[in-house]
Protein backbone atom coordinates (compact mmCIF):
# COMPACT_ATOMS: atom_id res chain seq x y z
CA UNK A 1 0.00 0.00 0.00
CA UNK A 2 2.76 2.35 0.86
CA UNK A 3 4.43 1.75 -2.25
CA UNK A 4 1.25 2.42 -4.02
CA UNK A 5 0.77 5.62 -2.62
CA UNK A 6 4.64 6.67 -3.29
CA UNK A 7 3.58 5.42 -7.34
CA UNK A 8 0.75 7.57 -7.23
CA UNK A 9 2.34 10.68 -5.78
CA UNK A 10 4.88 10.75 -8.27
CA UNK A 11 2.81 10.00 -11.94
CA UNK A 12 0.77 13.00 -9.95
CA UNK A 13 3.21 15.40 -8.91
CA UNK A 14 2.72 18.15 -11.54
CA UNK A 15 -1.24 18.10 -10.65
CA UNK A 16 -0.48 18.61 -6.95
CA UNK A 17 2.30 21.25 -7.62
CA UNK A 18 -0.65 23.14 -9.37
CA UNK A 19 -3.17 22.33 -6.88
CA UNK A 20 -0.85 23.83 -4.13
CA UNK A 21 0.12 27.14 -6.69
CA UNK A 22 -3.36 27.74 -6.65
CA UNK A 23 -3.78 27.15 -3.01
CA UNK A 24 -1.06 29.55 -2.50
CA UNK A 25 -1.89 32.16 -4.39
CA UNK A 26 -5.52 31.95 -3.03
CA UNK A 27 -3.88 32.03 0.71
CA UNK A 28 -1.81 35.03 0.07
CA UNK A 29 -4.58 36.79 -1.26
CA UNK A 30 -6.43 36.39 1.70
CA UNK A 31 -3.69 37.19 3.59
CA UNK A 32 -4.17 40.58 2.28
CA UNK A 33 -7.78 41.19 2.29
CA UNK A 34 -7.31 39.83 6.37
CA UNK A 35 -4.29 42.01 7.75
CA UNK A 36 -6.08 45.30 6.13
CA UNK A 37 -9.30 44.44 8.12
CA UNK A 38 -7.44 43.49 11.31
CA UNK A 39 -5.68 46.86 10.58
CA UNK A 40 -8.70 49.07 10.31
CA UNK A 41 -10.23 46.59 13.17
CA UNK A 42 -7.45 47.69 15.29
CA UNK A 43 -7.32 51.19 14.71
CA UNK A 44 -11.36 51.30 15.29
CA UNK A 45 -11.51 52.28 11.36
CA UNK A 46 -13.90 49.80 10.94
CA UNK A 47 -16.39 50.88 13.80
CA UNK A 48 -15.85 54.52 14.00
CA UNK A 49 -14.49 55.76 10.28
CA UNK A 50 -16.43 57.45 7.35
CA UNK A 51 -16.68 56.29 3.90
CA UNK A 52 -16.04 60.03 2.86
CA UNK A 53 -12.60 59.30 4.67
CA UNK A 54 -11.68 56.64 2.93
CA UNK A 55 -12.45 57.80 0.13
CA UNK A 56 -10.68 60.72 0.08
CA UNK A 57 -7.75 58.30 1.47
CA UNK A 58 -8.25 56.95 -1.62
CA UNK A 59 -7.89 60.01 -4.22
CA UNK A 60 -4.89 60.37 -2.36
CA UNK A 61 -3.00 57.26 -3.29
CA UNK A 62 -4.20 57.56 -6.50
CA UNK A 63 -3.02 60.66 -7.26
CA UNK A 64 -0.01 59.02 -5.40
CA UNK A 65 0.50 56.45 -8.47
CA UNK A 66 -0.38 59.52 -11.04
CA UNK A 67 2.52 61.60 -9.32
CA UNK A 68 4.48 58.28 -9.65
CA UNK A 69 4.04 57.88 -13.49
CA UNK A 70 4.18 61.12 -14.52
CA UNK A 71 8.04 61.17 -12.50
CA UNK A 72 8.45 57.58 -13.92
CA UNK A 73 9.06 56.70 -10.44
CA UNK A 74 7.98 52.77 -9.82
CA UNK A 75 8.66 52.72 -6.52
CA UNK A 76 6.12 55.65 -6.06
CA UNK A 77 3.59 53.37 -8.20
CA UNK A 78 4.07 50.43 -6.55
CA UNK A 79 3.34 52.08 -3.22
CA UNK A 80 0.37 54.11 -4.83
CA UNK A 81 -1.35 50.81 -5.94
CA UNK A 82 -0.51 49.37 -2.70
CA UNK A 83 -2.40 51.52 -0.70
CA UNK A 84 -4.95 52.00 -2.99
CA UNK A 85 -5.54 48.33 -2.78
CA UNK A 86 -5.39 48.37 1.42
CA UNK A 87 -8.21 51.31 1.19
CA UNK A 88 -10.35 49.11 -1.04
CA UNK A 89 -10.18 46.62 1.18
CA UNK A 90 -11.11 48.17 4.18
CA UNK A 91 -13.91 49.72 2.76
CA UNK A 92 -15.05 46.37 1.54
CA UNK A 93 -14.65 45.46 5.24
CA UNK A 94 -16.27 48.47 6.63
CA UNK A 95 -19.84 47.45 4.17
CA UNK A 96 -19.67 43.79 5.27
CA UNK A 97 -17.57 42.39 2.17
CA UNK A 98 -14.23 40.72 1.43
CA UNK A 99 -11.70 41.86 -0.62
CA UNK A 100 -11.44 38.51 -2.41
CA UNK A 101 -15.24 38.79 -2.88
CA UNK A 102 -15.10 42.25 -4.71
CA UNK A 103 -11.92 41.38 -6.98
CA UNK A 104 -13.58 38.05 -8.06
CA UNK A 105 -17.04 40.32 -8.54
CA UNK A 106 -14.77 42.73 -10.56
CA UNK A 107 -13.05 40.17 -12.79
CA UNK A 108 -16.75 38.24 -13.51
CA UNK A 109 -18.15 41.73 -14.73
CA UNK A 110 -14.51 42.06 -17.00
CA UNK A 111 -13.48 38.61 -17.91
CA UNK A 112 -15.79 38.20 -21.29
CA UNK A 113 -16.25 41.93 -22.41
CA UNK A 114 -15.68 43.21 -25.77
CA UNK A 115 -14.19 46.25 -27.09
CA UNK A 116 -11.86 48.61 -28.52
CA UNK A 117 -8.92 51.11 -27.25
CA UNK A 118 -9.85 54.70 -28.45
CA UNK A 119 -7.40 57.31 -29.88
CA UNK A 120 -6.69 58.11 -26.08
CA UNK A 121 -6.01 54.49 -25.38
CA UNK A 122 -9.17 53.87 -22.80
CA UNK A 123 -10.75 50.51 -23.62
CA UNK A 124 -14.14 51.27 -24.46
CA UNK A 125 -16.79 48.28 -24.00
CA UNK A 126 -19.21 47.48 -26.15
CA UNK A 127 -22.60 47.94 -25.75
Amino acid sequence: AKEDLQIWIVEHAYLLKEIRKRELKRAIKLEFGERVSRWFDDRKITENGKLSGQLSKLLEELSEMEDGLLNRDMEEVKDGIGDAAAVHAGIAHMRRMTFEECCEHAWNEIKDRKGYLNEQGIFVKEE
